[in-house]
C-alpha cells in the first residue's frame, strides 16, 4: 500500500540529511520545534523531548493512547502549516 511519509526538521538539521530524503519524503523545515517524534495512522505516537546544555538529556514516550496520539497529530499538523516546504 501506499505510504505518505512527511519530514519536518530544522534548518541545522536539514543541512545534515542525505540529500535523498526530499526524494522519498515531503519535507520541510521549520526555525522552532520543541522536540520531535513520530506518528502512525494517528493511532500510536513516540514523543521525543530534549533538552540542552552542558549535559545533553533525551526522553522518549510511545503511545497507543489515541488521546495522545490525536494531540501530537494537532501538534504536528499546525507545525507542518506553518514550516517552510523543501
Amino acid at each position: 500500500r501506499r505510504v505518505r511519509v512527511l519530514f519536518l526538521v530544522t534548518p541545522e538539521a536539514l543541512q545534515e540529511l542525505p540529500s535523498y530524503i526530499p526524494n522519498m519524503a515531503e519535507t520541510r523545515s521549520r526555525d522552532e520545534m520543541f522536540g520531535g517524534g513520530i506518528l502512525v495512522d494517528g493511532s500510536e505516537a513516540l514523543l521525543v523531548l530534549s533538552s540542552s546544555g552542558s549535559t545533553r538529556a533525551m526522553l522518549a514516550i510511545w503511545s497507543d493512547n489515541a488521546g495522545l496520539a490525536q494531540i501530537a497529530k494537532v501538534y504536528f499538523q499546525h507545525l507542518w502549516e506553518t514550516a517552510r516546504p523543501i
